[in-house]
């Protein structure tokens, strides 16, 4: 496969970049999965006001974490427009990138794609389907066939031109997609743990609107933790192992 041409690159641990955008928002169990695998992660929080490198030159690979802000919210989070910058930075050096969620709608959107809010969120475990394309790449040839996998965004994003679709939902089509040969935007997170979702529900619960969707949502997400979560961490350490090894 043509993916990942560098591979002289990862005869050493890789030094992955982690863009952290909240508290709440940690890489959980795909940042175990990496580290087990050899990787050093150099996780910055923008909430902690960690500052982000000038460029990708120091690291070998940029994973952009999820957050609960819109990914156009620039003037009231300067780490959106510093994320942009850097997923353009490793893109042209060819190096790999990795968007989760927000993440994912960064990718989407430093590459000329719109970021909109969508008629209504998608939440909890949801049946991500491979496209055409999935097959043939890298990492979403661990998909295989539709699996349930956790969701939590309001927004969702158009692909930019030239970007290739390799997952859909019934709700939203975008699901993941790669730009060239290294940079792959997956809105589902599947680098979810129980304690990670339950930090999530905690922080938020003053928050989440009180309705139809919201309340259901509530009332399932236990059960379906308790169904899906297992095939959910082997498939995050499947993808973490394509990732750093190519």
């Amino acid at each position: 496969m043509g993916l990942y041409r560098q591979s002289k690159l990862y005869s050493r641990a890789m030094n992955i970049l982690v863009v952290q955008h909240q508290h709440i928002g940690g890489p959980a169990a795909l940042g175990a999965a990496l580290e087990a695998g050899g990787a050093r992660l150099d996780i910055r929080n923008g909430e902690d006001g960690d500052g982000l490198p000038g460029d990708g030159g120091g690291h070998d690979a940029l994973l952009v974490l999820g957050g609960s802000m819109n990914a156009n919210a620039d003037a009231a989070y300067p780490y959106l427009s510093q994320s942009l910058a850097l997923i353009l930075d490793f893109h042209g050096r060819a190096k790999p990138v990795l968007g989760i969620c927000l993440g994912a709608q960064l990718i989407a959107r430093a590459f000329g794609g719109r970021v909109f809010a969508m008629d209504a969120p998608e939440l909890g475990f949801v049946d991500i389907t491979p496209n055409g394309g999935a097959p043939a790449d890298r990492l979403l040839a661990a998909l295989g066939a539709p699996r349930p996998l956790m969701q939590w965004h309001y927004d969702s994003f158009d692909l930019p031109p030239a970007a290739e679709l390799l997952a859909t939902s019934p709700s939203c089509r975008n699901q993941a997609f790669r730009m060239g040969e290294t940079t792959h935007g997956l809105q589902f997170h599947f680098e979810v743990t129980r304690p990670l979702v339950e930090n999530w529900l905690a922080s938020i619960s003053g928050e989440m609107p009180d309705d139809a969707a919201h309340n259901d949502f509530k009332t399932r997400i236990g059960g379906e933790l308790d169904r899906h979560l297992e095939a959910s961490l082997a498939f995050c350490r499947d993808i973490a192992a394509r990732w750093i090894n190519p």
